[in-house]
């Protein structure tokens, strides 16, 4: 996502809006309909800055010798390395060759390109098949806990709040489109530094593309789990590869939205509801949502304990851009139309054997997912 603007006018069709400037949900940017209604685009990571309350803008901006940029909490510093801050502490990215060229939009280490996310940074480097390309991580905060997958790597703050993230976000093809995952390889240099080493085995592969951001809390609660490594939880991965690929077998998602960070919709009548989940590649391939059997825990599910799907809820639309998913059924009652409490729901691709599709996930700030709700 280069613009949070951009991907509501794209939602919307370039149809006209007037923002409600009384809104003062970080989550969400709210637009007053014509027909006296209201539409509430709420992206899945915080879109406003913590302190200024200003919209986020994803670029870097040039402050005398110094180029910065800013996130929800984070304040990236594009220097001889990067450096990324908040009020937790920082820590430093260094990728081999160090930067070469600063502009608004991208940062350049050589032939690796490097972008502003929500709270962080997206790197795309060209990786061909048995190729490696490597980054070292230096954390201000010694003696962090670890967690980690193949395709996520997390230095834990707390318990179950990660200080900082690295998500592999996928093997891209010549057209920027995920094509398969990437994984994630790590050495533990000493108690702050690690050096981190990506991989792939696409053939067709011509780019890894990963996002390293600083914690905030999501809208959503979600976790993948797969058929291939049935005791592996991916809590905060930022990637789903929907359906069947030779990495991880059949993987589905769960998810359940936050309602306590939109409680100010409790007292309104929701119209519709819909999910848009960001299209990042993959197969052409249609995913459908069922209802959950109870609750799941994110930290703690897996194939092997995963919680059983029951009644169908919706299938999906699909465009270049996102699956997008009509859950007013699952938000809402049907005869107050109040939101109501849910257990969440599943997705999964609708014919088993399909392909995949690759989207991101809650835990993306480089490509957040958007709940749109539409309410009087």
């Amino acid at each position: 996502m280069r613009s949070i603007l951009d991907e509501i006018v794209r939602l919307r069709k370039e149809a006209p809006y007037t923002f409600d400037r009384r809104n003062s949900n970080r989550y969400r940017l709210v637009v007053e309909e014509e027909n006296g209604s209201k539409t509430a685009y709420c992206f899945s990571a915080p879109i406003y800055h913590h302190q200024t309350r200003r919209l986020l803008d994803l670029r870097f901006h040039q402050n005398a010798d110094t180029w910065s940029a800013y996130g929800s909490t984070t304040e990236i510093t594009a220097g001889e390395d990067f450096l990324l801050k908040n009020s937790s502490g920082f820590c430093r990215l260094s990728i081999s060759g160090g930067i070469t060229v600063k502009t608004e939009g991208v940062v350049y280490c050589h032939t690796v390109e490097v972008y502003p996310t929500t709270n962080g940074l997206a790197i795309k480097a060209p990786v061909l098949v048995d190729e490696t390309h490597q980054m070292n991580l230096f954390s201000g905060l010694p003696f962090l806990n670890l967690r980690d997958n193949d395709r996520c790597f997390s230095l834990m703050g707390d318990k179950f709040k990660p200080f900082v993230t690295v998500c592999a976000i996928g093997t891209l093809d010549q057209n920027g489109r995920v094509i398969a995952p990437c994984r994630i390889d790590y050495q533990k240099i000493n108690d702050q530094e690690y050096l981190l080493s990506l991989t792939h085995e696409a053939p067709e592969g011509t780019f890894i593309l990963y996002e390293v951001n600083l914690y905030e809390p999501k809208l959503f609660q979600d976790t993948t789990v797969e058929s291939k490594h049935p005791k592996v939880n991916n809590a905060y991965g930022s990637t789903a590869f929907l359906g069947q690929t030779a990495a991880y077998g059949e993987q589905w998602l769960y998810l359940r939205p936050d309602l306590s960070k939109f409680s100010d919709l409790l007292n309104k009548r929701i119209e519709k509801a819909v999910l848009h989940l960001p299209n990042i590649g993959g197969d052409v391939v249609e995913l459908s949502a069922f209802r959950l059997a109870q609750r799941f825990c994110s930290f703690g599910s897996n194939w092997s304990n995963k919680i059983s799907a029951t009644t169908p809820l919706s299938d999906a639309a699909v465009t270049d851009r996102y699956h997008s998913l009509d859950i007013t059924e699952l938000i809402s009652d049907p005869y107050s139309q109040y939101i109501k409490p849910t257990e969440g729901l599943i997705l999964k691709t609708k014919a088993k054997g399909s392909g995949f599709a690759a989207v991101a996930t809650s835990d993306s700030c480089y490509a957040p997912q958007i709940l749109e709700i539409n309410f009087s």
